[in-house]
């Protein structure tokens, strides 16, 4: 599998004045900087956050709670039990990023005043 900072979509989901996180269901919260891997896992206590361009790797190194997210990534809050299979990582990378496609565009339209479901 090819990394994702390789594809050459990786621009539609990313931004370089917000950092976007995708949680498990899909949505994207964005965030300025400058907030740490700790203040976003506040409310998600069996969870880590890995960068995006890391998770099509066979590991994904959570970040460490005190360790800040950088403007212009994305990131993927998970469940704890993701991290016992690289295969269930890989199939959550998939369904994330194409969560945070589909919401990438959707604020495009918004911005350009094209409206959708």
């Amino acid at each position: 599998m090819g990394s994702m900072a390789s594809c050459a979509r990786w621009t539609e989901v990313v931004s370089p004045d917000l950092i976007r996180v995708v949680y498990l269901d899909g949505q994207v919260h964005e965030f300025p900087a400058p907030i740490s891997a700790n203040r976003v896992l506040q409310n998600h206590p069996h969870h880590f956050i890995c960068n995006a361009r890391d998770l099509y790797g066979a590991r994904c190194p959570p970040l460490q709670p005190e360790e800040e997210l950088q403007l212009g990534e994305l990131y993927f809050l998970l469940p704890l039990l993701a991290l016992q299979s690289a295969e269930n990582l890989v199939a959550l990378a998939a369904r994330l990023y194409s969560a945070a496609r589909k919401e990438a565009t959707r604020a495009a339209q918004r911005r350009r005043g094209v409206w959708t479901k």
